[in-house]
């Protein structure tokens, strides 16, 4: 499977936007943005685990879609009234954290600090 802005949408439990709106437009091309930086990284895309590489696409999407700029405080005031927003700051970008980018290269986790390996003395 191939992700789709439906699948981002269901990931966020809401509706897909229009099909000819700017958001499935943005939604499209930051789906292929995440696919481009996992291509640039790791090489071709089709030699690696297919759905890891779409639940990395997709959740990497969807944090875009929750946080697009990195804005952390937006405030509103009409008349008497203000509405405030605060967001924990987003890259601005399509960003594939540590943990997915280990997800998608389970072969080079190191899980510990050293390895010791053990060996014996010939005498």
């Amino acid at each position: 499977m191939t992700v789709t802005v439906a699948n981002v949408a269901t990931t966020l439990l809401r509706s897909p936007p229009a099909e000819a709106s700017l958001d499935w437009a943005a939604w499209t091309m930051w789906i292929d943005d995440a696919r481009r930086q996992i291509k640039n990284r790791l090489g071709d895309l089709a030699l690696l685990d297919q759905d890891d590489l779409d639940y990395v696409v997709r959740e990497s999407v969807a944090l875009k879609v929750k946080r697009p700029d990195p804005a952390t405080q937006i405030s509103v005031s009409i008349d008497d009234g203000t509405i405030s927003k605060s967001y924990e700051k987003g890259a601005g970008q399509v960003t594939i954290t540590d943990e997915w980018w280990d997800l998608l290269t389970p072969e080079a986790v190191d899980n510990g600090a050293w390895t010791i390996k053990p060996w014996a003395r010939r005498c």
